[in-house]
């Protein structure tokens, strides 16, 4: 799982190496803080918050190994409880504007509530948010996510 993380760093840096510029101030602020409420808006079960920062086609890879296309799914796991926190805390490493999306990578730690998977376990994991300009609001398209391996 590690090789394929890596290579998908890789693959996206290169691709998008000649497109990408530095970001500036403003949108850096402005997507940090939009990380920041989507954080609050997880641990709060905030699916109205949710709304305004996933895209209504919001795909994510996540640490399960599955793809899920559209934020109304991730919202029915978050309902049964599979994405439940009592922690998440995000280290963003790295932003890369590109045209009129930014990438967004770090680590993430959580901490799964009861029913969740690893639950009571300090989880470890690598993330990467891909977020568009869409009728001029940042929202998060696409979304990766693996555990460490030994983290738990």
């Amino acid at each position: 799982m590690k090789n394929y993380t890596f290579a998908f760093i890789l693959i996206i840096n290169f691709c998008f190496q000649g497109f990408s510029q530095t970001i500036d101030k403003e949108t850096e602020t402005l997507v940090r803080e939009l990380s920041t409420k989507e954080i609050s808006a997880i641990l709060n079960h905030d699916h109205e918050a949710l709304k305004d920062i996933w895209a209504e086609d919001f795909m994510v890879n996540n640490p399960a190994n599955m793809v899920i296309n559209g934020r109304s799914i991730v919202f029915e796991r978050m309902k049964e409880g599979t994405i439940n926190y009592s922690a998440f805390e995000r280290e963003i490493e790295g932003l890369m504007l590109m045209e009129n999306s930014v990438v967004e990578m770090g680590l993430e730690t959580v901490h799964p509530k009861e029913g969740a998977p690893m639950a009571g376990q300090k989880v470890l994991r690598r993330y990467t948010n891909f977020w568009i300009k869409e009728e001029g609001r940042w929202i998060i398209k696409a979304r990766h996510a693996n555990v460490i391996c030994g983290s738990n």
